[in-house]
């Protein structure tokens, strides 16, 4: 696969509203996208994210470190991990709850990890690709209010602090104009959930310097650096 537009042959996207049907070049299912390739190429979200998925769960499963936005830099340099896609919406609460769990309790049942870890990806699979130009929400902000909703028992309390993690992501995200950019979208909301943690929560993660995007010159739509 290719990391970035189409996956299959790298030409650029084009887009659809109302969706249409496609079928996916990989497991040949039938799914309505808002859109493919110029020659035709689609790729549903679950082959498109398949092999980052299992990246993101072990490596958060694994890891010692306490520093999420660090956690997800070194995660988006691997291959698995294209340009744009679906697997962003489960990496921000992947490495949220997994450097949360490390801070809050350093001696933390390696099952309990995989729990959350667990509800995250189910809770993440939800949210298609495309909803930041479709449904109006970057799922990787929603992903901010997946985070706190697995770290909290729901209730009244719990309840406000998931909503508000998500609202205050998305309003970082809105601070910048198009095109999208899931890697630029993940680092502010990495950044936002972990200041709402330390207000709420007072749970310190580690933080680390604003720093220039990696990975910019790999993406047609945005050729200009980012400070993220």
């Amino acid at each position: 696969m290719n990391k970035a537009n189409c996956l299959v042959c790298a030409k650029p996207l084009q887009y659809y509203d109302p969706p249409i049907l496609k079928e996916c070049i990989y497991c040949k299912q039938q799914c309505e996208t808002n859109s493919s390739c110029v020659d035709g190429h689609y790729v549903c979200d679950e082959c498109h994210a398949r092999d980052a998925y299992q990246l993101i769960y072990q490596a958060c499963l694994n890891t010692s470190t306490t520093g999420p936005l660090e956690l997800a830099n070194t995660l988006m340099k691997h291959e698995a991990m294209k340009m744009h896609g679906p697997e962003y919406h489960f990496l921000v609460p992947a490495v949220i709850i997994s450097c949360y769990m490390a801070v809050a309790n350093p001696n933390v049942d390696r099952n309990d990890l995989k729990e959350s870890l667990d509800k995250a990806l189910k809770r993440s699979k939800n949210l298609i690709g495309g909803s930041c130009s479709f449904h109006g929400n970057c799922a990787a902000g929603v992903g901010a209010g997946i985070a706190m909703s697995v770290l909290t028992p729901l209730s009244r309390k719990e309840w406000q602090l998931s909503n508000l993690a998500t609202a205050r992501a998305l309003l970082s995200i809105s601070n910048y104009e198009g095109p999208r950019c899931c890697k630029r979208n993940t680092f502010l909301a990495i950044k936002s959930v972990t200041k709402h943690i330390e207000g709420k929560l007072e749970v310190k993660l580690l933080k680390s310097a604003p720093r220039v995007c990696e990975f910019y010159q790999h993406d047609a739509l945005n050729k200009s650096t980012s400070l993220c």
